[in-house]
C-alpha cells in the first residue's frame, strides 16, 4: 500500500471513528455526508428526509452581543474562509448541547462545505464553576471593603457625635440656669449632626426614594447630595420623567451610576461629571461622561478595580451592556444600553 493509499485509509478512519461530529454539506446546506459520532445528534437517514437537517437540530450560534441567535447563520452567511463560533445543538433525546463548532469550505470547485461538532459541555463547566468561584471572591471583597468603610463612618462620625453629646449632657448638673440653656441649644445643635450623619449612611446604603419615587428622584438627591458634601457638579439630563421600571433595573442603574460618580470624584481630579439616562423607546441609554484625567485602559486602574468590575456585572445581570472608553488625560466615557422588552414595562408614577 503506497502512501497516498495509507493516508486515504487513515481519513476514512479518522472520519468513521473520530469523536468529533462531521457534517458534509452543499451548497443548499443539505447533508452529503456524515460520520457515526453524528448520530448523537441526529437518527441515520435523516438527511435525506430533510433538506435543511441541520437547521431542525440547531439552536443557534453565540455571538457578541447575543448567548444564542440566528442571526449571521453559518449556512446562509455566504462564508467561504474557515470560521470558529460556539454553537447549540438539540440531540436526539431532545436535550441541548453547546458546541465548538468550524465551519469552512471544502472544495470551492464543488461548493462544498464541511461542519465540524466538538461538545464543550464539561469544558463550559469547569469554566462557569472558575468563574463562580472568582466572582464569590470579588464579592465578598467588596462587602468587606464596603463594611470597612461603614465601619470608618461609624466610628469617626456616629461614635464621635455620640461622645461630644454625652459630654455635654453630663455638664448639665453643674451649670447653672443661664448656663444650661446655652449647653442645651449646643446639644441640640449636635443632636441634628448625628441626625444627619445617619440619615446620609442610610442614603448611602439604600435610598428610600428609590423606593418610593423612584429612579429619577433617587438620583437628583443623590447628585445634589454629592455637589454638597463633595464639590463635585453632577450635569443631570433625563427624559424618563416618572417613569418606573422593574425595581431589578432601577436598582442596578442607580447604583453603577453612583459607583461612575464615585470614580470620578475619587480619581479623575475633575469639576464635573455629565450624566445623561435617556428613553429611546426600544433601550435605555445611560451616558457617564468626565473630562478628568482618565487612565490607560491596557492596565489596571486605579483602585482595587472592583467598581468598574461590579458596574459590568450589574449591567450584565439586567442584560444591558456596558462600554467604558479612557484614556490619560483625555477623560472617561461610560455608556450603558439597555434593551426594553415589553414584560419590562414602563409603569407611571408608582405604580409599578
Amino acid at each position: 500500500m503506497n502512501k497516498q493509499e495509507s493516508l486515504t485509509q487513515y481519513l476514512q478512519l479518522l472520519f468513521d471513528q473520530a469523536n468529533e461530529i462531521i457534517f458534509f454539506l452543499d451548497k443548499d446546506g443539505k447533508i452529503i455526508y456524515r460520520n457515526s459520532a453524528s448520530q448523537e445528534i441526529m437518527e441515520d437517514g435523516i438527511q435525506d428526509q430533510l433538506d435543511n437537517a441541520i437547521c431542525h437540530h440547531c439552536e443557534g450560534l453565540t455571538d457578541e452581543n447575543h448567548l444564542v441567535t440566528c442571526e449571521g447563520c453559518y449556512l446562509y452567511s455566504g462564508v467561504d474562509n474557515k470560521v470558529d463560533f460556539q454553537l447549540f445543538m438539540k440531540l436526539r433525546d431532545g436535550t441541548v448541547k453547546p458546541y465548538s463548532a468550524n465551519y469552512q469550505t471544502l472544495s470551492y470547485e464543488d461548493d462544498i462545505k464541511v461542519l465540524r461538532l466538538n461538545n464543550v459541555s464539561n469544558q463550559i463547566k469547569t469554566q462557569q464553576v472558575l468563574h463562580q468561584k472568582m466572582l464569590t471572591k470579588r464579592i465578598m471583597e467588596a462587602q468587606e471593603d464596603e463594611r470597612k468603610r461603614i465601619s470608618r463612618e461609624l466610628h469617626d462620625s456616629i461614635i464621635q457625635n455620640i461622645l461630644n453629646i454625652l459630654v455635654e449632657v453630663r455638664l448639665f448638673k453643674y451649670l447653672s440656669a443661664d448656663d444650661l440653656k446655652v449647653k442645651t441649644e449646643q446639644t441640640e445643635y449636635l443632636l441634628n449632626n448625628l441626625m444627619k450623619s445617619i440619615r446620609n449612611i442610610s442614603v448611602e446604603l439604600r435610598p428610600s426614594s428609590l423606593d418610593d419615587l423612584g429612579l429619577l428622584s433617587a438620583l437628583r438627591s443623590h447628585f445634589k447630595y454629592v455637589g454638597k458634601h463633595y464639590g463635585l457638579s453632577v450635569l443631570f439630563e433625563s427624559n424618563i420623567d416618572d417613569a418606573r421600571f422593574d425595581t431589578e433595573i432601577e436598582t442596578a442603574l442607580y447604583r453603577i451610576i453612583q459607583e461612575a460618580v464615585f470614580n470620578t470624584m475619587k480619581y479623575a481630579n475633575a469639576d464635573a461629571v455629565e450624566v445623561t439616562l435617556m428613553n429611546r423607546h426600544e433601550y435605555l441609554e445611560v451616558i457617564i461622561e468626565d473630562e478628568g484625567e482618565g487612565f490607560d485602559m491596557h492596565s489596571s486602574p486605579q483602585g482595587s478595580g472592583l467598581g468598574l468590575f461590579g458596574m459590568r456585572e450589574r449591567a450584565e445581570a439586567i442584560g444591558a451592556s456596558l462600554s467604558i472608553k479612557s484614556a490619560v488625560g483625555k477623560g472617561t466615557k461610560i455608556v450603558l444600553l439597555l434593551p426594553l422588552k415589553k414584560e419590562d414595562g414602563i409603569h407611571e408614577n408608582s405604580d409599578r
